[in-house]
């Protein structure tokens, strides 16, 4: 994903506060082609921040379209019948697909007139930036990306609640908050799921991220395989776990 940072679009790019624009760079990206050409089908495009198969995710939210004439529609509509440019590069690391996916990213929005350059930054950069450390800001769309190790959001929440400071508030749905308050302190897990899911509609209702894609964690083992030990959050599925001969 892509998070939009509200207090750097406020200063630096104002176009980014309206949510029509907001869509238009998503309905820009041609998810499917990125996936099937870049990794080879193993990935699935991401619609809300919850991932895939997880408890958070709401199935209910629509896939988002690759429609280039409905997003110039939405930038005219928001002002910018000509296009428009985004002051500060877009920031990424260069690690696995990044480089081939944000330079595909960038393409496809200048096909609609948006104009956004490319700026890749070290591990070390993009935790301050993220982190609001050692004086570092974010520009106004800075990769993101992260596992929801348990299903309810705890990795994510800790970046878009409103309730961080404001170096580190990235984009405040107050709405979301509340709807994920309640669902931390329902003990019934049925219902918890339901809450969460209602702050991710809340949350997604807003469009503050552009949303690209999910791509699986594999874990491939074998007969001289001994005492593996897996370091990576993921959120398991047992139904979906399968030992391969």
């Amino acid at each position: 994903m892509i998070s939009i940072d509200k207090t750097a679009s406020e200063r630096n790019t104002p176009a980014l506060l309206d949510k029509r624009v907001r869509m238009a760079l998503n309905y820009a990206i041609d998810r499917d082609t990125i996936i099937r050409t870049l990794y080879r089908g193993f990935a699935t495009p991401l619609n809300q921040i919850a991932s895939p198969n997880t408890p958070a995710f709401d199935p209910s939210i629509p896939p988002i379209p690759y429609d280039q004439a409905q997003a110039r529609r939405l930038l005219a509509e928001a002002g910018y019948p000509n296009g428009l440019k985004i002051t500060n590069p877009l920031e990424y690391q260069n690690t696995g697909l990044n480089g081939p996916v944000f330079l595909a990213v960038q393409d496809y929005w200048r096909q609609i007139g948006v104009e956004v350059g490319l700026n890749i930054i070290d591990n070390a950069v993009w935790t301050d930036k993220m982190y609001a450390r050692n004086n570092a800001t974010r520009n106004e769309l800075t990769q993101s990306s992260g596992q929801d190790n348990n299903g309810l959001l705890l990795f994510y929440r800790g970046f878009i609640t409103c309730a961080n400071p404001p170096a580190r508030l990235i984009w405040c749905v107050p709405e979301f908050d509340t709807f994920m308050n309640q669902a931390y302190a329902e003990p019934d897990q049925t219902r918890r799921n339901e809450l969460i899911r209602a702050a991710i509609r809340a949350h997604t209702a807003e469009w503050p991220y552009i949303y690209l894609l999910a791509s699986p964690t594999y874990v491939i083992g074998g007969p001289k395989v001994r005492d593996m030990k897996v370091d990576t959050a993921v959120f398991w599925r047992p139904d979906t776990v399968y030992k391969v001969e």
